[in-house]
């Protein structure tokens, strides 16, 4: 094994501890966001209670899953946008759990 995959092993392994123990939501979506619509990665144990969907129901699915009738389009395409040139989001959404039940989910 070389240094660079040991590093990033180390890094995974890191990052996985962190945001499998976080109270926080956390997902990871690809990064083609010019060419087709962003699908969720990866998601931590916090977003799964806070949406009620399973990792087997996000894993692929598209971050829209959560989004209902009062989630701003206007937010969601300043997040795409903000995405794109790889910066940090913050912002406040509407989003829905799995059972239509308004949850306040906001970024720092």
């Amino acid at each position: 094994m070389n240094i660079t995959n040991k590093v990033f092993e180390e890094g995974d392994k890191i990052f996985r501890m962190i945001a499998e123990n976080s109270m926080d939501a956390i997902i990871i979506i690809g990064n083609n966001l010019e060419f087709s619509e962003p699908k969720i990665e990866y998601a931590n144990p916090a977003y799964l209670k806070l949406t009620g969907f399973s990792l087997e129901e996000v894993i692929g699915a598209s971050p829209a899953i959560i989004k209902g009738e009062k989630t701003s389009q206007k937010m969601l395409d300043d997040l795409k946008e903000q995405m794109k040139q790889g910066n940090q989001y913050k912002g406040k959404a509407i989003n829905y759990k799995k059972m239509e039940m308004n949850s306040q989910m906001s970024g720092q």
